[in-house]
């Protein structure tokens, strides 16, 4: 008689598959994790909070340990539960130990906050270190209250100190800083006078000087505009005589003309009679011959002044477009600048014996119907419609502008000559 008391239904069989084997090793990865993120916290807290004993220390030094390897412990469970072969597996350790790399800015950091800094440092040197932190911050305190001191000075002598200094332009220097206090206490002495009150008595003689570069500072932001297109002659750099500029701006020649404080009008490029425009508030007036002696400058450096600041407004804002863009024949070709300046680029020479150039490369031919119009064509573009085309260009502006400058420019060499007229215009 059997008496085995095993049953075919009453049999099992354990068995353990790679799905199972794959869950309990990201398991165990997950606990190592949280650990090794437990580690982390812990040892930043000893880092901030701690108190600067040994117990402290080793607590902080432990618990980065204890992370690491935790971390480093976790990453190899996931590489095993991926089915990583040993090479692999040993390259993922490589990775999970990178966290150690963070030892460097750990080490930045305590080195910059001595409170940080004593829990790793023995207890021979915290003493000093203490030390050396209640120094530093009484020299904080000592440096807030010399700013605070230094603010609170009254507003009247913020704002003397400022008026004694001013922007000027020279000449020769550029806008340069003037202390006029300074000017005053480089006068030589004067012999003494009986006063009842000499503290009272100003010292007069930096006027002159102080209105020199107030006028200077003015006449530093002018720009130079073509008024006159024949010179009759004058010479480059001459002055243009008074009934010259008076027949420009429409004045009766009456009287004696040497009393008018007209205008400065240089000749320029053979062929143009240049004005300087300064720019006060919201329009722009002609410099004078009144402002040219203020300044104390001669009409070429005011000239070269002027030039300067246009070549700065071209490199910025010069712009160069066929003058028609919807008629492919059209050769004209049109300047667009700021809207006032225009013409005066007929000035610059860098600009057509270099830029311009390649548009050019038989001569320049251009109108100027207007201050804010310039637009020019090549010369050997006369016989193939060009003419035409300046014709309607100058037409265009006067139907803007109800008046236009009717002339041909021609440039010879650095200098404009003047070729004639347009028909029809």
């Amino acid at each position: 008689m059997d008496l085995s008391l095993e049953d075919e239904e009453d049999r099992y069989e354990l068995r353990i598959t790679a799905e199972d084997v794959r869950e309990a090793y990201l398991l165990d990865a997950r606990r190592f994790m949280q650990l090794g993120l437990v580690g982390e916290v812990v040892f930043w807290l000893a880092l901030i909070v701690g108190a600067a004993d040994g117990p402290v220390r080793l607590v902080a030094m432990g618990a980065y340990a204890g992370a690491a390897i935790a971390i480093a412990w976790g990453v190899i469970q996931v590489g095993k539960a991926s089915g990583m072969r040993p090479a692999q597996q040993g390259l993922f350790l490589l990775l999970a130990l990178a966290p150690l790399v963070r030892l460097i800015p750990v080490a930045a950091f305590i080195g910059r906050n001595s409170s940080v800094a004593s829990l790793w440092r023995p207890p021979a040197q915290t003493g000093r270190s203490a030390e050396a932190a209640r120094q530093r911050a009484q020299t904080r305190q000592q440096q807030r209250a010399e700013k605070s001191s230094r603010r609170s000075k009254p507003a009247a002598l913020e704002k003397r100190q400022a008026a004694d200094e001013l922007e000027v332009f020279d000449g020769q220097k550029g806008v340069q800083r003037v202390d006029t206090q300074a000017a005053v206490r480089a006068m030589p002495a004067a012999p003494a006078k009986h006063s009842v009150e000499p503290a009272a008595r100003a010292v007069q003689w930096p006027a002159n000087d102080m209105a020199r570069q107030q006028a200077l500072a003015r006449l530093s932001t002018a720009l130079p505009r073509i008024r006159l297109i024949d010179t009759e002659g004058h010479a480059d750099g001459a002055q243009m005589p008074p009934e010259l500029i008076m027949r420009d701006l429409n004045i009766p020649l009456d009287g004696d003309l040497s009393l008018l404080d007209l205008p400065v009008t240089r000749a320029t490029k053979g062929a143009f009679g240049v004005q300087y425009m300064v720019e006060d508030g919201k329009r722009f007036n002609a410099v004078l011959a009144s402002d040219l002696a203020d300044a104390a400058l001669s009409m070429d450096e005011l000239h070269r002044m002027a030039l300067a600041n246009l070549r700065r407004l071209v490199k910025g804002e010069l712009k160069l477009k066929r003058a028609n863009p919807k008629e492919a024949s059209y050769r004209a070709m049109r300047i667009k600048l700021d809207g006032s300046h225009e013409s005066s680029v007929l000035l610059l020479d860098d600009l057509w014996d270099k830029t311009f150039k390649k548009h050019t490369p038989n001569g320049v031919v251009a109108v100027m119907p207007s201050r804010d119009e310039c637009t020019f064509i090549d010369l050997s573009a006369l016989t193939k419609g060009g003419l035409a085309d300046l014709r309607e260009a100058m037409l265009q502006a006067k139907r803007l502008n109800g008046e236009v400058v009717n002339a041909i420019l021609h440039r010879q060499g650095r200098h404009w000559a003047l070729a004639g007229e347009l028909d029809g215009v």
